[in-house]
């Protein structure tokens, strides 16, 4: 990339002084601080590898407090670059190119840019600055959606990719240091019972995960970090995706308290929308806002055409926010949705099942049927089905039954 000679000489101190480009620099210093972790969770290490290679732009998507930071940060302490908050430019009116051409002619030569939509217009700053400077940028965004679809500006210059919250399969590396081998849906099924009673000694770690430490910020942080990630996800993520008022606020509270309270399958548009006192229209992209935001997920029914688009989706919640959402209300998570948002936490391409006349099981993934539930479950559900089994919470599974655990393999 050729470097323009605008960045041969510092730009004029009326686009940036000193005294602002020293705040950006303590306060990169201070976050690097308080949210550098020990070790890079390995989904984070991966990308790492991916971002320190390209010489695009990366873009990280991801719910507030899946790790992002600890991603930037790593990247930057790596290639001796600097942090720069969105969030922090926004609160002091400084522009991203002002900040960036500054950093530049002062010889930051890599940059990590955090929550980038707080930063107003920043596909076209962003854009500039990378076609005028060699300098490599890694970006990230609560919504991936607003991440991809702002940064379409940025073709050829970028490549985005997405960071869930932690896996079982990683919080377990974290809590007990088992390195335990990522699995397909294909060798959980063809090892049920085996993989099943390897799994069966960190059962005790399931209830922990659900309720709080799915989340990395909960884990390295504590719990007291949960409030907060909620309020930003309704007062700051909602603004980049739509113009929010009061009322898309309130709702957002009401119906997220409908959601976490009740069982997976009743939460019908129509029921959805009498709980919080609004039009059905309104309830859908109110749905589609926070799934966009990361704090609910969004299962589509299974079928093609007429089938796949009369029915409801099925509302479940990324781990561990059910429960916190629980907390944050005062009410106890049901455990059988929580088992439900296990599955799809990490079955996350899975549909939910629909055939009319009969009661169905749960969800298909890649080509197999997966009825979800407690150690009591029966196979009603999944009789005379090929390919179908019981995810079950229990151990030791029977015929046609697999530990939900196992599902925490995928990633």
């Amino acid at each position: 990339m050729p470097t323009s000679n605008v960045f041969k000489e510092k730009p004029p101190n009326n686009a940036m002084d000193e005294a602002a480009y020293a705040r950006i620099c303590a306060y990169s210093a201070q976050v690097a601080s308080e949210k550098a972790v020990p070790q890079l969770r390995p989904f984070s290490q991966a990308l790492l590898a991916r971002m320190q290679k390209t010489k695009l732009i990366s873009g990280i998507s991801g719910v507030r407090g899946a790790g992002k930071s600890s991603l930037l940060l790593e990247f930057v302490r790596n290639e001796k670059g600097l942090y720069i908050s969105g969030d922090f430019l926004l609160k002091y009116g400084i522009g991203l190119y002002d900040a960036l051409h500054y950093a530049y002619a002062n010889g930051v030569r890599a940059f990590g840019i955090d929550e980038i939509s707080m930063a107003g217009d920043w596909p076209p700053d962003l854009k500039l600055f990378y076609d005028s400077s060699s300098a490599k940028m890694a970006i990230t965004g609560s919504s991936a959606i607003e991440l991809a679809v702002r940064g379409s500006d940025l073709a050829r210059r970028a490549e985005f990719h997405h960071l869930p919250p932690f896996s079982f399969r990683e919080y377990l590396f974290f809590k007990t240091g088992a390195n335990l081998p990522e699995k397909s849906s294909h060798e959980i099924v063809s090892s049920g019972a085996e993989l099943a009673r390897s799994l069966a000694q960190y059962d005790v770690h399931y209830s922990e995960f659900v309720a709080s430490h799915a989340l990395p910020a909960v884990f390295f942080h504590g719990k007291e970090a949960c409030r907060g990630i909620i309020e930003r996800i309704i007062y700051h993520d909602l603004l980049p995706l739509k113009n929010i008022d009061a009322q898309y606020i309130g709702s957002a509270f009401k119906l997220l308290k409908f959601l976490a309270s009740s069982e997976p399958g009743a939460s019908s548009y129509n029921a959805m929308a009498n709980s919080i006192g609004k039009s059905v229209k309104f309830t859908i992209e109110l749905v589609r806002l926070l799934s966009l935001s990361g704090i609910i997920t969004v299962v589509a029914p299974d079928g093609r055409g007429h089938k796949g688009v009369r029915g409801d989706d099925k509302i479940l919640f990324p781990l561990p926010f059910r429960s916190v959402l629980g907390d944050y209300f005062g009410f106890p998570p049901l455990k059988g949705a929580l088992r439900e948002d296990f599955f799809i936490h990490h079955a996350r391409t899975a549909k939910h099942f629909r055939e009319s006349g009969r009661r169905t099981p749960d969800y298909l993934f890649e080509g197999s049927v997966f009825e979800v539930g407690g150690a009591g479950k029966g196979t009603s559900q999944i009789l005379g089905m090929k390919n179908a089994y019981l995810v079950k919470e229990g151990f030791p599974p029977g015929k046609n039954e697999l530990s939900l655990y196992a599902f925490g393999l995928l990633y």
